[in-house]
């Protein structure tokens, strides 16, 4: 792929507005320092080449232009350089303006301290090389207007800092907004552990950084609010800085926004909403649920669910590549009862629990071990997530095994710690235990779907729903260890779980087609046409952010 001549019209598989007329646009709007800057990165010798998913996206959706629009769609594009995830909020951008609603991308032009995507040991240099460039194509491409993040900033980077150091980590509250939990997950993202120790220079110096960051993006986007008639928010990584605060920010004004992320199947997505018990897409509306629960399955239902949760008990619809899936099962004999507890990804902001036993997991798994160590007639079997061996996105620094270890020193004789890398399959390891305890790992649902009782200590979005035994206090969670002797009342079970496994599975996740997980991190991106964006089930999504509803199929899909 030849490099684009910013200075030229030119026509690679869609017909792109003129460069001069974006040019003078950008200089217009955001000054001239901005266009020099996207027009160096398009005649830049290290500019990426163009993806073919963009090069061959209808010519249509590059030309259609709103001429009175009802509104304003807010895209954040942060970090920049996560593609797949830009590409996505294009898409869905270009299925509000069909709609008449004007889609705009908020862009953090490189001015951050530190990068929202950037963990210890990602590449630095990739960050701020792409965060601005990366949105600035796709933009081209689908002819969106950008709104940079420092054009909206009245303080200066020194002056942030200063307003840091005036609070105490890891607090921060900044013009009456709490800014905490979305600064203290981006941290313990950044350092793949739960635990922070703000003694240690390198812990408090990344807190500063990320505390500026998120005034910085909060004064951005109360900017860019003010400046339109935001209708809704659509964001990513919604429990972190970049997409939980725009979100929180809207949520502040009265606009109701939608969290976005990748289905467990292949080709679908997860919306989440504002105003739910969690910003997480994997959460819905608790009324809703309510309904949900209390609906019973046509025939065709049934039969559709048990052909999905099948597939995800033989590696398929899972969403990742690192589960075993061989038939490996472990030797449970010689006990009154078998316990199975499954860890999460310790430092995942999907832990921050908003209701539940314990807002600390390790606090958690404490009280387990040390209950599990008065009863040796009980076996306690622990899965550790398998995600801990990754490398990239995932991986920890905080092993839950070592976590483990170093408190116990030497395990009881009725407690199997399975490693990350441990040769078992989970599914095979469900239908040999007696009870389940999560956190809010989706094995959860899994297990009570299969009828075994469930014990969660956390706040899954599966919880209160009266298929599981959820703890609501440390106290709680200990009176269901006491009940493992006298057995759970699962009359309701299977059925209740079942009705939510087909609403979550075949509802909620909505089918589309430009895009194929392809493991863990891969993900195929195709080009979309005008007509595709323009139907469902585009439709059913715009016109229910629109209405502040829930996303999700009102039927389900054949």
């Amino acid at each position: 792929m030849p490099l684009v001549n910013f200075n030229l019209s030119y026509s690679d598989g869609c017909c792109m507005i003129s460069k001069p007329r974006r040019f003078l646009e950008i200089q217009r709007n955001e000054g001239l320092p901005t266009a020099m800057r996207v027009a160096f990165n398009y005649i830049s010798p290290f500019s990426s080449p163009t993806a073919s998913h963009l090069r061959t996206l209808d010519k249509r959706i590059s030309e259609f232009e709103l001429t009175d629009p009802k509104g304003v769609v807010l895209l954040p594009m942060i970090p920049g350089w996560y593609g797949t995830s830009g590409y996505r909020q294009a898409v869905l951008g270009h299925a509000f303006k069909i709609r008449g609603y004007k889609p705009v991308f908020l862009v953090n032009d490189a001015k951050f301290p530190i990068c929202l995507g950037q963990m210890v040991e990602a590449d630095n240099k990739q960050c701020k090389e792409e965060c601005v460039q990366t949105p600035e194509q796709i933009a081209e491409y689908f002819n969106t207007d950008i709104e940079y993040l420092t054009s909206h900033l009245q303080r200066t980077q020194k002056e942030y800092y200063d307003i840091v150091d005036e609070q105490s980590a890891p607090n921060l509250v900044y013009e009456d907004h709490n800014l905490t939990p979305f600064i203290t997950s981006s941290l313990r993202r950044h350092f793949k552990r739960y635990t922070l120790d703000f003694s240690k220079p390198d812990h408090k110096a990344r807190w500063r950084d990320f505390a500026v960051d998120a005034m910085m993006l909060k004064d951005g986007t109360d900017a860019v609010l003010s400046k339109y008639d935001v209708k809704t928010i659509i964001g990513f990584e919604e429990t972190y800085i970049q997409g939980g605060l725009p979100l929180s920010c809207g949520e502040r004004e009265g606009i109701t926004g939608y969290s976005i992320d990748w289905g467990y199947k292949p080709q679908d997505l997860l919306f989440g909403k504002t105003n739910n018990r969690q910003y997480l897409a994997l959460f819905s509306d608790s009324k809703l649920l309510q309904n949900v629960v209390e609906t019973e399955l046509s025939a065709s239902e049934i039969d559709a669910i048990e052909e999905t949760m099948t597939q995800r008990m033989e590696g398929v619809n899972t969403k990742s590549d690192y589960v075993s899936f061989d038939h490996s099962s472990i030797d449970l004999g010689g006990y009154d009862i078998a316990v199975g507890l499954f860890t999460n990804l310790i430092w995942d902001a999907s832990l921050e629990a908003k209701e539940g036993a314990y807002s600390d997991p390790f606090e958690w798994l404490q009280t387990t071990l040390d209950w599990f160590e008065s009863q040796p007639n009980k076996l306690l079997i622990i899965k550790t997530h398998p995600a801990e061996t990754l490398e990239g996105r995932h991986g920890t620094n905080q092993p839950v095994a070592e976590w483990i270890y170093d408190y116990c020193g030497q395990l009881s004789e009725n407690v199997i710690l399975l490693e990350p890398d441990a040769d078992v399959n989970p599914y095979e390891m469900i239908s040999d235990i007696d009870v389940g305890i999560v956190y809010n790992s989706v094995i959860g649902l899994e297990m009570a779907y299969e009828g075994i009782p469930v014990i969660v200590a956390g706040d899954p979005h599966y919880r209160d729903l009266g298929f599981t035994h959820d703890a609501t206090n440390p106290d709680d969670y200990t009176e269901y260890l006491d009940g493992l002797s006298h057995g759970f009342d699962t009359s309701s079970t299977e059925r209740l779980s079942q009705r939510y496994a087909h609403y979550f599975f075949e509802r909620k996740h909505i089918p589309v087609e430009f895009y194929e997980s392809e493991g863990t991190y891969s993900r195929k991106k195709y080009p979309v046409t005008h007509d595709e964006l323009a139907g469902e089930p585009y439709e059913t999504i715009v016109q229910q952010m629109i209405e502040g509803e829930s996303v999700y199929l009102t039927r389900a899909k054949n």
